[in-house]
């Protein structure tokens, strides 16, 4: 016989959040087997769980993560040092770990994973490097997208990069996958073009760190500066990688073929490439790290410009290289107060709906709606008015719920 199906089960929250639709006050959220199966009001619905001491909205979803750093307890290097120089720090930690590489990577991830969750994070776009051990995200409340880091300059790389992409795509780890070709300082422009080409086959996002520095620019228009200094350190400076004169415009136009691309950081967009995020939008994201820029003490980030040229935008934590915590709501906590005309519709959006299809997951993540993952942020929150919703939800924290 066949196995009955799941029941239904209905619960009662204080306000819900459902992203898509406007905050229901007193709602029902029933689900099946895990899954949602209606979002709307309670009238004459019988109460499985009363839960209306709660607000609850879609699991947030972080856009962008290095776990493999979860473990350090503060940022590498000092606020505001050159990036070049807090590369070197980078390089150096991975170094510092010997032949404990993959074992401190995997208490890192499982560290980030559950800090993460304690957030109410139910999603994270993870920067993925090798060696990556079997199994590594499974078995962990906060699920993962894992985007494989790609650096290499040199031609030889190019069909090694691209060997190396197709053995992570067809593994059989249970969790999202897909491809990051790192930056324009550390990966040939033909590896960001071939993984565009391919994502748009497969259907899968692609992520790229671009706009990070001003030395960034300058390398990508004149190949000078500390950025090419420190390849010709490393001994991997490619003359041959670069064009004689080339903009972040150009590597968004290389990225443009591709199911779902993430344009991380972008803190030194031109007018040009902002329009052209705004008109890419169904298949680009721009992806902010707020307190990651601020530790770098860079230039202001353009938000209210991205918003009202219609870039979509996602927000993410990085690293704690360069973050003190993994607290997305932080990240939010934080934007509120440096940029507090943002609508807070749309600052939930960043870190439900927009990041979610950013990461090529809006199916299960990013709203409250029929067909979506029953995985909630709840906050502890109950209010009579939907005005001091959000104000309260600022200074609370969210935790992870997942429903039956």
């Amino acid at each position: 016989m066949p196995e009955p199906a799941p029941p239904i089960v209905t619960y009662r929250f204080g306000w819900i959040l459902p992203i898509d639709q406007p905050p229901i006050r007193g709602g029902v959220i029933q689900t099946c087997g895990g899954w949602i199966a209606a979002v709307g009001a309670s009238d004459n619905i019988s109460i499985d769980h009363d839960l209306s001491h709660l607000t609850a909205a879609p699991a947030l979803v972080n856009a962008h993560t290095h776990l493999e750093f979860s473990l350090l307890e503060n940022p590498l290097g000092t606020p505001g040092m050159p990036f070049t120089a807090w590369i070197g720090e980078v390089i150096r930690y991975r170094q510092s770990q010997g032949d404990d590489l993959a074992e401190m990577k995997q208490r890192a991830i499982t560290q980030g994973l559950k800090e993460s969750a304690e957030s109410g994070v139910g999603l994270v776009g993870e920067i993925s490097t090798l060696p990556l051990p079997e199994n590594i995200y499974a078995g962990h409340s906060c699920e993962v997208v894992s985007l494989l880091e790609l650096i290499g300059m040199s031609d030889p790389q190019i069909a090694e990069l691209q060997q190396i992409a197709a053995a992570h795509l067809q593994g059989s780890t249970g969790e999202a996958q897909g491809l990051s070709p790192h930056a324009p300082y550390s990966v040939h422009r033909q590896v960001v073009k071939r993984a565009a080409k391919l994502s748009a086959h497969q259907r899968f996002p692609v992520a790229m760190h671009l706009a990070e520095t001003q030395a960034e620019l300058e390398l990508l228009a004149r190949q000078s500066g500390s950025f090419r200094e420190m390849l010709q350190g490393l001994g991997v400076w490619n003359e041959s990688a670069f064009t004689p004169v080339a903009t972040i415009l150009d590597y968004l136009r290389a990225l443009t073929p591709a199911h779902r691309a993430l344009a991380i950081h972008g803190n030194y967009l031109s007018g040009e490439e902002i329009q052209f995020l705004a008109e890419q939008r169904d298949r680009m994201t721009l992806v902010y790290c707020p307190r990651t820029h601020h530790y770098f003490g860079h230039d202001p980030y353009p938000l209210p410009e991205l918003l009202l040229a219609g870039v979509r935008v996602a927000l993410g934590t990085d690293s704690r290289a360069s973050n003190p915590s993994l607290n997305l709501w932080e990240e939010v906590q934080h934007l509120a107060q440096h940029f507090p005309a943002i609508p807070p519709e749309a600052v939930l959006r960043m870190v439900t709906s927009d990041a979610a299809h950013g990461l090529a997951q809006e199916e299960n993540f990013g709203t409250l709606a029929p067909g979506k993952r029953a995985v909630l942020s709840v906050w502890d929150v109950a209010v009579d008015n939907e005005r001091d919703l959000w104000p309260e939800m600022l200074t609370g924290q969210p935790r992870l719920l997942s429903l039956t």
